[in-house]
């Protein structure tokens, strides 16, 4: 959709080109302005999608790894109370069925917590990343009034060496 918006807003800007270029009466520079007006909020907006896109891409990545952490917790406490119920019907079952049964159990356990482990880090690592971004942007927003403010001096500045510049008297 931001693509789409954003095409539609440089044709629009390339409309509004040719009509300031062809205007000859007051009627086609009013609509050369409204298109423009037309193109600048079309490029905004295709901006602003693309900047949704990319915080729902953020939101899901971080929404599908706790998902897949709360799943494999499930099934982790699942196999959990069947190798327990296993355990108290073992006076039951004899033989090897019971052997194989209880190592299948620990295996899928073991397999289980891995894939555990490993959702677990990627959903921290993410976490990690949203608070790196999230730290940042509060930097870059608390550095800005201070760039202002150093752009203004140097303004100044510069404003001031060309006055004494002009007003000095030059030498030949």
């Amino acid at each position: 959709m931001g693509e789409t918006m954003g095409e539609l807003g440089l044709a629009f800007l390339k409309l509004m080109k040719f009509e300031n270029q062809e205007a000859s009466y007051n009627s086609q520079k009013a609509r050369a302005a409204d298109i423009k007006n037309v193109a600048t909020a079309t490029v905004k907006a295709s901006r602003l999608y693309r900047e949704l896109n990319a915080q729902t891409v953020k939101h899901l990545d971080r929404s599908s790894a706790l998902l897949t952490v709360q799943t494999l917790l499930t099934e982790l406490s699942s196999l959990h109370s069947r190798a327990e119920k296993l355990d108290t019907a073992s006076s039951k079952i004899f033989g090897g069925d019971r052997n194989r049964k209880g190592e299948e159990l620990k295996e899928a356990i073991k397999v289980t917590e891995d894939a555990k482990s490993c959702a677990i880090r990627e959903y921290e690592r993410i976490k990690v990343q949203n608070c790196n971004i999230q730290l940042r942007n509060s930097l870059v927003k608390a550095l800005l009034p201070g760039l202002d403010r150093l752009k203004d001096t140097r303004a100044g500045r510069n404003l001031a060496n060309k006055i004494l510049d002009l007003a000095s008297p030059r030498r030949r």
